[in-house]
């Protein structure tokens, strides 16, 4: 028999007292938190939740990912997830602390953040959260205030949220009264800063947020998405970026609401009351966001593109924003250093009554470009901005094309057509259509189809090569001009009868090539409102040939035959393009032709739709 002293046996049991009183640390899991949990007894469960968030986090290590789920209430603390992967949800019932004494324990099955809201209350020493090294971490679901910034010695950064590496989400929170503003030191997103992350912050509101540059977010470096968010009434007291400011290698900001945000409060200047998209290696596409009531002193009350950054901007609507000291009010775009320009490819958008009071030093007020930059615009509107909507500095160029401005400007399809924009003062920005046009505040709120007096002049006139499939019948087989083009609740076209359109080369003709040309056929078709009816198509040749060469017409799907045949017997539908000849020709005049009528099986009219072009090869 083996023996041991009294001393080992002492050191044994205390040794296993540790152990099992220590809070676990596992690999995986899912925690609950509850303040009203006030037994003292915690262990994570439903039935017995910890009574603080870091509590929970502090057992969340090792590998795997760990959800932990919060009861609605206040929580006062800042909190800190690093080098591990936590979900940390809010907005749970919970209970109440008779459920826990009774053994009852909480309600933790269905997230609900609006009807039980939970709070995270900073101390007022960093940033209220922050997720560091934090792999897919997810913040969802919480009011977040309070935060002073994390810093790093010189900077504070993250108010409300700091993120450092990692591609963790941030969604569905509230994020608002933080302040990074610090007396010697330069302050970065008052309401969240991501540094070299590759976040996606989604579904968010950020609001009433100060700091130095960008008062709402701030955003350096990374892959980011943001998406969907309402950045509100956030304050940048140095020059750049109001409501964001952001940079990075791929940056996509979409579907956000960028309101009443200032630059520049304290500084006296500044540029981007809106939103900031800086440097040379940054990359970002800003497409379906709606930029209101932001104000920089200087330039770029909406919108400011800077530093060489390339810029995909589409389907935005930037109205109401004001400058005060060089124009731009809507969009100003700039370069920097060696003559590195900054270079915009603007399309589908609506920049409207955006307004320099004291007339600024440039104008452009729709858009301002300087400093070896270029800008593309096409599709798009500007209108109501002073009357002066375009001005490009010597060493900058502005192209458009198939867009209407009260500024006249010379560019294939421009238009200098008063626009008939639905209510501009309740920011609608629809176009007025005799056929339909969609009312967002129509329908008890829900929406619905309205009928107008008028038509806008901006239905129907965007590039012809552009895609309109999106936009309702009828739509006239093209895309209207300005933010709703190509999409859902794009007004429609005057005619409700089937549009048929070929082209030949991507042109209406007539086209000239040589023998040794390819000569592409396409054809298009856009129902109206008879789609679904049944109909004979109708896609045939007229040659320079004798009889029987003289006739050839396609067949689906078999191809080309000589003679006059019947395409197909189909319903009518909504066809984008469609290739049916693509190969050079011998010398001489053709007529391609495109043709709907009842569906009869005969080529006798009357015609839904008929169009043709004229190729000619020399």
């Amino acid at each position: 028999m083996i023996k041991y002293g009294k001393c080992y046996v002492l050191w044994l049991l205390s040794l296993l007292g540790i152990f099992l009183f220590m809070p676990a640390l596992v690999n995986a899991g899912e925690f609950f938190v509850d303040k009203n949990n006030t037994t003292g007894t915690e262990d994570g469960t439903s039935k017995h939740p910890y009574n603080t968030i870091q509590e929970a986090i502090a057992v969340a290590t090792g590998g795997g990912e760990h959800t932990v789920r919060v009861a609605q209430g206040d929580y006062t603390g800042n909190v800190g997830i690093d080098t591990v992967t936590v979900h940390l949800l809010g907005g749970f019932q919970g209970g109440t602390p008779a459920d826990y004494a009774g053994g009852a324990g909480g309600v933790f099955d269905a997230q609900d953040p609006v009807a039980h809201v939970t709070r995270i209350q900073g101390d007022g020493t960093d940033a209220v959260v922050k997720l560091q090294e934090s792999g897919t971490s997810t913040l969802d679901g919480f009011v977040v205030t309070g935060g002073t910034g994390f810093t790093d010695s010189y900077r504070y950064m993250g108010g409300g949220v700091y993120v450092a590496e990692g591609s963790p989400t941030l969604s569905r929170n509230i994020i608002e009264g933080n302040d990074t503003e610090h007396v010697g030191f330069i302050g970065r997103g008052g309401g969240i800063a991501a540094e070299s992350s590759n976040v996606h912050i989604i579904g968010n509101t950020v609001r009433n947020n100060i700091s130095g540059f960008g008062g709402g977010i701030s955003v350096n470096g990374g892959d980011v998405v943001i998406e969907g968010n309402t950045v509100q009434d956030n304050t940048a007291t140095e020059d750049h970026g109001g409501g964001l400011y952001v940079s990075g290698n791929s940056l996509t900001v979409t579907n956000n609401r960028v309101l009443d945000n200032e630059v520049g409060q304290i500084a006296g200047y500044g540029w981007g009351g809106g939103i900031a998209v800086i440097g040379e290696d940054t990359t970002a596409t800003l497409s379906y966001n709606h930029f209101s009531g932001n104000f920089a002193p200087t330039a770029g009350g909406g919108v400011f593109l800077d530093d060489g950054a390339t810029v995909v901007v589409s389907h935005e609507l930037i109205h109401h924003n004001e400058t005060q000291a060089r124009g731009g009010a809507g969009v100003y775009v700039d370069g920097f250093g060696d003559e590195i320009g900054t270079t915009v490819t603007m399309s589908h958008c609506t920049i409207a009554d955006n307004l320099c009071p004291e007339g600024g030093q440039f104008g452009g007020n729709g858009l301002l470009v300087e400093y070896y930059s270029v800008v593309t615009v096409q599709d798009s509107i500007f209108w109501g901005n002073g009357g002066d909507d375009f001005y490009a500095n010597e060493t900058s160029q502005i192209t458009a094309t198939y867009t209407d401005s009260e500024e006249t400007v010379v560019g294939t399809g421009n238009l200098s057509s008063n626009p008939l924009f639905a209510n501009p003062a309740n920011n609608d920005y629809h176009l007025q259509s005799t056929t339909g046009r969609w009312d967002p505040a129509g329908g008890g709120g829900t929406g619905e189809w309205v009928l107008d007096q008028n038509q806008s002049p901006c239905i129907d006139k965007g590039n012809p090569q552009s895609a309109f499939a999106n936009e309702p019948a009828p739509n006239g087989n093209r895309i209207n001009m300005g933010r709703y083009g190509n999409t859902e609740e794009a007004s429609k076209s005057l005619t409700s009868d089937p549009v048929a359109n070929i082209r030949a080369n991507g042109s209406d003709g007539p086209v000239t090539v040589s023998s040794l040309d390819q000569v592409s056929i396409n054809i298009s078709l856009d129902p109206g409102d008879k789609a679904g009816q049944n109909a004979d198509w109708w896609i045939a040749v007229s040659t320079p040939f004798a009889p029987p060469g003289d006739w050839y017409t396609y067949v689906y799907p078999a191809g080309w035959q000589q003679g006059i045949n019947l395409c197909v017997q189909a319903p009518l539908v909504n066809l984008p393009s469609f290739e049916v000849f693509n190969m050079a020709l011998p010398v001489g005049t053709y007529t391609f032709f495109f043709a709907l009528d009842e569906s009869d099986g005969m080529p006798a009219g009357p015609w839904l739709g008929l169009d043709s072009v004229e190729v000619t090869v020399q």
